[in-house]
């Protein structure tokens, strides 16, 4: 960016979303909708459902890290499901 557009110069310095701006922008961006997951709703649902497998293997079976599959167990990650 810029120098001429960026910090005070930019224009849309200063200025804040709607609350209805930033719940749309919140909600494009959610779970399977974002670019880079790797997991569907559903996945995430069997995951939390699993109970006899270490995470490891949990991880192993959905082709995701073992921090992945924490933060999905534990509603760091998901949340909304």
């Amino acid at each position: 960016m810029s120098k001429a557009t960026s910090g005070k110069n930019n224009p849309n310095y200063g200025k804040k979303h709607s609350e209805e701006t930033r719940r749309k922008q919140s909600d494009a961006h959610k779970g399977e909708k974002h670019g880079m997951s790797k997991l569907t709703e559903e996945q995430v649902i069997e995951i939390r459902n699993i109970k006899n497998k270490t995470l490891k293997e949990i991880a192993k079976m959905f082709n995701v890290s073992i921090g992945c599959i924490t933060g999905i167990i534990n509603r760091i990650n998901w949340k909304y499901i």
